[in-house]
């Protein structure tokens, strides 16, 4: 997918899947030795999962990440305690 992105000299598309792959790894990395994260740094790595299987669906994947106002961003779910979620509804 990053791959093909350059191949065809599509940087807008490449940039984008790059830099959700290293968020990824890297929000991966940082957290590898806690149980717990913070509800904003668990979405944004949700993000960036989502990003990459877009890219992986050709695009025909859509997805919106909302969260209601009056939820505390501070929370502290288990990693990737959302990711996993989506990722085995995916594989539905």
């Amino acid at each position: 997918m990053i791959g093909n992105a350059f191949h065809v000299k599509n940087k807008i598309n490449a940039q984008k899947y790059l830099n959700s792959l290293s968020g990824l790894l890297l929000k991966a990395v940082q957290k590898s030795d806690s149980f717990a994260t913070t509800l904003k740094y668990e979405l944004e790595f949700v993000n960036n999962y989502l990003v990459l299987q877009k890219a992986c669906f050709g695009g025909k994947l859509d997805f919106e990440i909302n969260k209601e106002d009056d939820i505390d961003d501070s929370l502290e779910p288990p990693n990737m305690l959302i990711q996993i979620h989506i990722q085995q509804r995916r594989e539905l």
